[in-house]
């Protein structure tokens, strides 16, 4: 009786271990095929510095033949088209590097900081190819024109001082508004908050950073705020008032200009005030690139107004009504 309560036992103990064997040969045989399997097709050629000179020297002859041969049609727009495509190319290279050394040096502030300002200003080259492919322009009188520069230059310093703090974690140095800590003037280390070539959180050689560093940071950024949204709103007010014919498109990117200023100080308080929330903190990241989007477009289609473009306009307006450059 006992041998016959075995005996389903020993069935059972059989097929496991021919099915563990069966299973074993198998791998053993998987193993081998890979192990004997052919070599994979060799990786493609290294790019050399032969490689390199060669795409120069085909941007160079573009630019070349553009001079040398005036009856091509279009040259000036020739000689952009055949350059501005392998420039942002190249920047887009610059960018991935920024991005590899943004996690191999482990967040290294200022590595961090020029990917941000990479970015955006790839997104300005992009809106300037874009612009030229289309035939939409706007005039704008000398004053403007260099007022619009001048505005660029402002927002480009405080996207700047932006990437610094959100680079530093510094958003949240400063409490309330528009007090910062309960203080009008803080206390604040602008040497060590602006040392550039040292780690997050630290100080170069004298230890981690201290919180008057991050203080002065932050009110950098809060204090330039001000600098650049009266260059910006001045800029929008001025093109807002330009009146018909082709200031049209002016005034469109105006009003753009203006909401996105208006959201950005919205965003901006709403990260101080309820603690960097992340829909806050988004939004204004997407409005800074915003800002940029609009000047790079405005910049890109704006004409120096000149009394023969006025002569010209005012010929395709109605009788009696002159164009008024913005």
């Amino acid at each position: 009786a006992a041998h016959d309560d075995a005996t389903p036992a020993l069935v059972l103990l059989t097929g496991a271990a021919r099915r563990a064997r069966a299973y074993h040969e198998g791998m053993i045989r998987l193993v081998r095929s890979i192990w004997n399997a052919p070599a994979a097709t060799p990786a493609p050629p290294r790019r050399v510095w032969r490689d390199w000179v060669l795409v120069g020297l085909f941007v160079a002859a573009a630019i070349i033949e553009g001079f040398v041969r005036p009856e091509t049609a279009g040259q000036w727009f020739s000689i952009a088209l055949s350059t501005a495509p392998t420039f942002t190319l190249l920047w887009v290279v610059v960018q991935g590097l920024f991005g590899k050394y943004t996690v191999t040096l482990k967040l290294y502030p200022a590595v961090v900081t020029l990917h941000l300002l990479g970015g955006l200003f790839l997104l300005a080259l992009l809106a300037f190819q874009h612009s030229a492919f289309r035939q939409q322009r706007v005039l704008l009188s000398a004053g403007l024109f260099r007022g619009a520069w001048l505005a660029a230059a402002v927002l480009a310093c405080q996207v700047a001082l932006g990437g610094w703090v959100s680079t530093n974690y510094a958003v949240l140095a400063c409490s309330g508004f528009p007090q910062c800590n309960g203080q009008w003037w803080p206390a604040m280390d602008a040497a060590r908050g602006f040392t550039f070539l040292r780690g997050l959180g630290q100080a170069g050689s004298a230890g981690h950073v201290s919180a008057e560093a991050l203080v002065a940071i932050h009110m950098a950024h809060r204090l330039f705020a001000v600098v650049a949204t009266l260059a910006l709103g001045l800029l929008a007010w001025r093109l807002l008032k330009a009146q018909g014919g082709p200031a049209n498109g002016a005034r469109r990117l105006a009003a753009w200009l203006a909401a996105l200023l208006l959201a950005q100080l919205l965003t901006g308080l709403s990260n101080v005030v309820l603690g960097w929330p992340k829909a806050a903190a988004l939004a204004h990241s997407a409005g800074a690139a915003g800002l940029v989007l609009v000047l790079a477009l405005l910049l890109a289609r704006a004409t120096v107004w000149r009394a023969q473009a006025q002569t010209e306009t005012s010929r395709r307006l109605r009788p009696g009504r002159a164009a008024t450059p913005a």
